[in-house]
């Protein structure tokens, strides 16, 4: 078995909170995106990645942005100003494909 990854983690634990604020059960949010509520159980948990598509699936149905999901994280931040793994995982969403199409979309 792997070790859970701080940033997955994280992300998981955003996907959780909004979900339970919204008042969505995991089977409705999972419905939304197309997958089973165990599926959903597994991203909250950080057991499994969520890839930037469904992050923007997950976003768009929680009424949030997909940088929600990381705002917070300071996992690999340097004091010396290097970008942070927090940063990285933005810029990865919005340069995906699916990142693309999302602000094509919204415009």
């Amino acid at each position: 078995m792997k070790a859970k990854n701080e940033l997955d983690q994280r992300v998981g634990e955003r996907l959780r909170s909004r979900r339970l604020k919204m008042g969505l059960s995991q089977t409705e949010l999972g419905a939304a995106a197309g997958i089973t509520f165990q599926q959903v159980q597994k991203y909250e948990k950080g057991a499994n990645r969520i890839s930037a598509g469904r992050m923007i699936q997950f976003a768009e149905r929680l009424a949030v942005t997909p940088a929600y999901f990381v705002e917070g994280f300071s996992g690999g931040s340097k004091a010396n100003g290097e970008t942070t793994k927090t940063t990285r995982a933005i810029e990865s969403v919005a340069a995906s494909n699916e990142g693309v199409a999302c602000r094509r979309w919204r415009r």
